[in-house]
């Protein structure tokens, strides 16, 4: 099945299509599972033998595969924010991304790409309609909401930022 992308003008309108065309509604969203639904490889990094794999993660094209790195000495969050981030990447057309560090992927990053890859992040792992409806019925803390979408805390708190709420 060949995979149409359309290049939306924000990352936020990109991850709502690739939401819409390829996830099945259940949270925690698995943006691995819609890497492979979009065919593309995931690559595991940094375990025996390639201890000197310092990056979170890169995205290329690798003999006309698009290819996700992920190191997998990360944390649980930090690989699923990875893996969204260079999935990111692809749909933006940021073709062969700059490695990603870990300081890649803060709210302080100045490049362009990298913040429309974090915004494309958020809203994939994070989907606005789903935190405003859940955050507006007052039933959950930033703590629950956190495990309910499997992203720290910190990311949590500056989503809901971002959307104007507070819990």
């Amino acid at each position: 099945m060949a995979v149409t992308i359309v290049r939306p003008r924000t990352g936020s309108e990109a991850a709502i299509e690739v939401l819409e065309r390829y996830w099945d509604g259940r949270l925690p969203v698995r943006p691995e599972q819609i890497a492979e639904r979009m065919q593309m490889a995931m690559v595991g990094r940094g375990g025996a033998g390639d201890e000197g794999y310092n990056f979170s993660g890169f995205f290329s094209v690798r003999n006309g595969k698009p290819t996700i790195e992920y190191n997998v000495n990360d944390s649980l969050v930090r690989r699923r924010f990875t893996v969204a981030h260079e999935l990111g990447h692809y749909v933006l057309g940021h073709q062969d991304a700059p490695r990603d560090y870990p300081a890649s992927f803060g709210s302080k990053n100045s490049s362009p790409i990298e913040q429309q890859a974090n915004r494309f992040t958020a809203e994939l792992l994070m989907p606005s309609h789903v935190v405003k409806s859940m955050a507006l019925a007052g039933s959950n803390s930033l703590d629950e909401l956190a495990n309910i979408f499997a992203v720290s805390k910190v990311a949590m708190g500056h989503r809901l930022s971002n959307l104007s709420l507070s819990l």
